[in-house]
């Protein structure tokens, strides 16, 4: 919600009602500071905002309390529309009103309010639609969080919300977050170039993603029945440890890492190729090579070698190779390049090998 934080001694107080001439964003104080506010504010006039929803149902509001910050109001830069869905109350605060309206009630009317259910005040909530229950959740999570971590919570239980044709909060429980996972395994590795490639008929040789990004997702999924739970509106979280269940056991070591060792007939068939007996390819009739190239016969033995990925000898210089007592070195600083909370954060890795 684009505004401006504003200190309250910057504003002109409103006679008689002791409220405040809010300035238009064009207008504002020196002391005002422009901002993107994501999350939860207070409304002032309580008072005066409940008799309006009581009334007419709905009210507009141009400043808004700052919860932490009392010396600042923060003013959108267009009227806000309030209604009863929109308006949340803390538990401290439904507590004193009901001890409030408890010593006025006489001993009769306190027997028959022990005589009558109490509503469950979630089942209202639970009705909500899980794409407004996700909106809800994120204009408060979207601001702990550093941009990229939001997109993918949010894609994760958009996912779920699609795959699932937008459910009622209250009629998700386990067995139909059970029947989901399937569908969610099933989900395409890289779906944007299987898309590109095969349009919606994606092959099912096509792989599917991993195990791990699995389980980031259904932690992402648990993250909103968890805080939907935690604003009492649900009973339960139908997700509790979901992705612990599914788990199948995990594997030592990286992903990355999991290579099978070349035989020896295939080492054979590598290194039998005819480059490797004359030095070089053959050469078609215009004197040229047209099924040969010098890296064919230089990184297959750079990686017999030293190990190395392809990506990382692929990345060398002749600068890189230093010629040691009996053997060759290879020395290469590679810098990796991470976006975090829109800074940009150096990773260095280093690799070092010796060739006899």
């Amino acid at each position: 919600m684009p505004g401006h934080f504003v200190p309250f001694t910057a504003m002109e107080v409103e006679q008689p009602e002791g409220g405040y001439v809010v300035p238009l964003s064009s207008q504002m104080p020196s002391g005002a500071r422009q901002a993107d506010f994501c999350g939860v504010l207070g409304v002032r006039g309580a008072r005066e905002v409940a008799a309006a929803l009581l009334g007419s149902g709905s009210c507009e509001a141009v400043l808004f309390s700052v919860l932490g910050n009392s010396k600042e109001g923060f003013a959108p830069e267009q009227a806000q529309k309030i209604t009863k869905d929109s308006i949340e109350f803390e538990a401290s605060g439904v507590e004193a009103l009901r001890v409030v309206i408890k010593a006025r009630m006489t001993p009769e009317q306190l027997e028959l309010s022990r005589e009558r259910p109490a509503i469950n005040p979630s089942r209202g909530k639970g009705q909500k639609r899980m794409s407004e229950v996700l909106n809800a959740f994120m204009a408060i999570k979207g601001g702990k969080v550093a941009s990229d971590q939001a997109r993918r919570i949010r894609a994760a239980c958009q996912h779920f919300i699609d795959a699932e044709s937008d459910p009622k909060l209250g009629d998700v429980d386990r067995e139909r977050l059970s029947h989901y996972v399937p569908k969610l395994k099933a989900e395409p590795a890289d779906k944007t170039k299987a898309l590109l490639k095969h349009g919606m008929n994606i092959p099912e040789e096509w792989p599917r993603i991993s195990e791990q990004e699995i389980q980031k997702r259904l932690n992402n999924l648990s993250s909103l029945f968890r805080w939907a739970k935690n604003q009492n509106w649900i009973d339960f979280d139908p997700a509790e440890n979901l992705a612990f269940d599914v788990a199948t056991k995990k594997k030592q070591g990286r992903e990355q890492d999991q290579r099978d060792h070349f035989t020896h007939d295939e080492l054979t068939q590598i290194f039998g190729e005819e480059w490797y007996q004359t030095g070089r390819g053959e050469l078609s009739k215009a004197n040229t090579f047209r099924e040969f190239q010098p890296h064919y016969y230089w990184l297959p033995l750079l990686g017999l070698f030293t190990g190395a990925r392809i990506g990382e000898l692929c990345q060398l210089h002749l600068s890189d190779i230093k010629k040691r007592t009996k053997a060759l070195g290879i020395f290469r600083s590679i810098r990796k390049t991470t976006i975090r909370s829109s800074k940009t954060q150096m990773q260095f890795e280093r690799f070092r090998f010796t060739l006899p």
